[in-house]
């Protein structure tokens, strides 16, 4: 019996790391591992530098090379065992980690293996999308590593401390997180003053030996020059980085987070006064400040979840005993079920793959035709920019917080917060930008309901300004400045818009058609298509326009245009059918743009004469939609 027990629970483990491990490999989608690669082969070729290399703007910037291990690592990974290996060492550091925080659970607090299992499982759904290509996902292991060597001396009496030595000398030189390694030694060794007495000269002698660790060449002080910025520049990152703002900032996120916190921080409290015992707190005191900073920025969470689900383990390890009532045991278990089937369905949200708009083609444009001048560039754009053309070209900026915290972060805050000015005012912002940097050309993500498709449409409508490139992904724009008249005579779109809500200017089709062409030529996308397919619809070509637009849907299924002009295609054919699943489809794809509503409505009209179902849809588009014209018309309709 004591050997089966013994290979079930070496089984349990098994299995449980093994998902783990295969849920981790995920595609490397994070935008910061471009400039880690890139960042990594400088170092690697130069030594540790201190100054920036990648932006024109930082000649004599110190540039904080505070994650340069990280970084060589993930270029070394690459070099020899190409760019998606790097997506299964950090499938293996995950599985470490939550390996490490079941042995917390286990080994520590002596929870039962199967709901250690349960609350880790838990923990690892609700921090889902921490498990990424960065080196914070390394910094958390290196955290709970030490933490679990501190709590096994502490509370099983075994020292195995030495090897938080190795461990706090890799986190120094991977994150600037590591004064959380010097802090959870500390409290300890404060705690043992009172509590454990005799493990306080230990605990004092590695406190000691991590702060000397952490302040080591090559870096030195420089992690702690860093914690003092980011905390003296908080407004701006907060408001810049969506990771630094306060969790309120995502209703989802407070509210799951909020709850779960009152009812396991109850769950604990109940279990302490029927123990009739603090040894618990005192254990966890020094990690309790974790459940509070989340609310402070949401890139804390991951933190707030190891203190919530250490505190979950242990109440339910008291909560679910064999001395318990059947039906108290019998609760509590379907509680903790129902939880793990609710992150279930969380993690398979999580794990959709996003849709990421990487400059891919737009890369091989500026490789071809050699750009002149300085680039704009979005912020989250900047990593994979500087990753496919450095040397050759170098960015206004990346995910490097550190270094343009100063001066390019302020500068383009604006862009966000006045993003719903006048497009006159905002254009002044824009244009001082411009002038300031001397910017020569101009590439934006094409993401809808953002920020960037206002500056798109400004710089569309601005004569001093070219489109000379698109794609589904992003727009390129030259500036008229004389330094690339070649490529602004060559590729300018005259009358092509497309990404207006007229995607032809004018109404001049017969020369906007070209221009589509010649664009789709150079890199075919489903905007190139539906434009074409457009035009070819208002010539009277429907089978011509048909076929572009199915082409369309092909090359971007997330596109609702192309999907509604096939249905009004089929709506000339009188199947309404089709063109109705056309117009659905194109519904969920876009729920907020009002005319989907109003066809969609008068298709069913015409169709079925439903009146009640009729204005049920215009009455949803009158609420879901953000366009003021079609809301008017949305309105019109209902009191017809």
């Amino acid at each position: 019996m004591e050997r089966l027990k013994k290979y079930s629970g070496i089984a349990c483990w098994i299995v449980f790391l093994s998902l783990i491990f295969v849920l981790s490999i995920v595609p490397l989608r994070d935008f910061d591992i471009w400039f880690h690669i890139k960042s990594g082969e400088v170092i690697l070729q130069k030594g540790i530098i201190h100054y920036d290399v990648f932006s024109y703007n930082t000649a004599g910037r110190e540039w904080f090379p505070y994650e340069w291990l990280f970084q060589i690592t993930v270029a070394i990974l690459k070099q020899w065992f190409g760019f998606e290996s790097i997506k299964y060492v950090i499938a293996a550091v995950v599985t470490i980690l939550m390996g490490t925080y079941l042995a917390i659970l286990k080994n520590i607090f002596r929870v039962p293996l199967l709901i250690s299992c349960a609350i880790s499982f838990l923990f690892y759904a609700s921090t889902y999308e921490f498990a990424t290509a960065r080196p914070h996902i390394l910094a958390y292991t290196f955290f709970l590593l030490n933490l679990f060597f501190i709590l096994l001396y502490i509370v099983r009496n075994k020292n195995w401390l030495w090897m938080t030595l190795p461990i706090t000398l890799l986190w120094a030189n991977m994150h600037g997180s590591i004064f959380l390694d010097v802090g959870i030694f500390g409290c300890y060794t404060v705690l043992a003053w009172f509590r454990w007495r005799n493990k306080f000269r230990t605990l004092g002698i590695y406190t000691a030996l991590t702060g000397v660790l952490t302040i080591l060449p090559p870096l030195g002080f420089l992690q702690y020059r860093l914690l003092w910025i980011f905390s003296q520049k908080n407004y701006i990152m907060s408001r810049f980085i969506d990771e630094w703002t306060p969790l309120s900032a995502n209703p989802y996120g407070f509210t799951i987070y909020t709850i779960s916190l009152i009812a396991i921080g109850l769950m604990f409290v109940i279990t302490l006064y029927r123990k009739k015992t603090i040894t618990p707190i005192l254990i966890v005191l020094p990690i309790l400040i974790f459940l509070i900073i989340p609310y402070t920025a949401a890139r804390n969470l991951f933190l707030g979840y190891i203190t919530l689900g250490i505190l979950a383990g242990y109440a339910l390890k008291h909560l679910i005993t064999e001395e318990r009532s059947f039906w108290i045991n019998i609760c509590v278990g379907c509680i903790t079920l129902l939880a793990i089937i609710y992150h279930i369905g969380i993690l398979a949200g999580k794990r959709v793959p996003l849709k990421l708009y990487y400059p891919v083609k737009v890369m091989q444009f500026l490789k071809t035709h050699h750009v002149a001048g300085h680039m704009f560039n979005e912020y989250g754009y900047g990593g994979y920019i500087l990753y496919q053309l450095y040397p050759d070209y170098q960015v206004f900026y990346d995910g490097r917080t550190d270094l343009y915290i100063d001066r390019e972060m302020p500068d383009t805050l604006d862009l966000a917060t006045r993003k719903n000015d006048s497009d006159l005012q905002f254009k002044k912002i824009m244009d001082s930008l411009w002038q300031k940097y001397d910017i020569s050309f101009v590439i934006l993500r094409t993401q809808k309901h953002t920020v960037l498709r206002k500056m798109q449409r400004i710089l569309t409508a601005d004569p001093a300004w070219a489109l000379v490139f698109w794609d589904d992904y992003s727009q390129l724009f030259v500036r008229r400045d004389g330094k690339n008249d070649d490529i602004v005579n060559t590729f300018t779109a005259q009358y092509a818009t497309p990404y207006d809500k007229n995607p032809v200017r004018e109404n001049a089709f017969d020369r906007a058609l070209p221009e589509y062409i010649r664009m789709g030529s150079i890199a075919d996308s489903g905007h190139t298509r539906n434009a074409i397919g457009y035009i070819y619809l208002k010539q009277g070509k429907f089978e011509e326009a048909k076929k572009e637009f199915e082409q369309a849907i092909l090359l971007d299924p997330s596109f609702e245009s192309p999907l509604m002009n096939l249905a009004e295609l089929y709506a000339k054919e009188r199947d309404l059918d089709r063109a109705l699943v056309l117009y659905q489809r194109a519904l969920n794809l876009a729920p907020d743009r009002g005319l989907i509503y109003i066809r969609l409505g008068q298709l069913l009209m015409a169709q079925t004469g439903d009146r009640e179902r009729v204005r049920k849809i215009w009455q949803d588009g009158v609420e879901q939609t953000v366009d003021t014209d079609a809301k008017a018309q949305l309105q019109k309709l209902l009191e017809m």
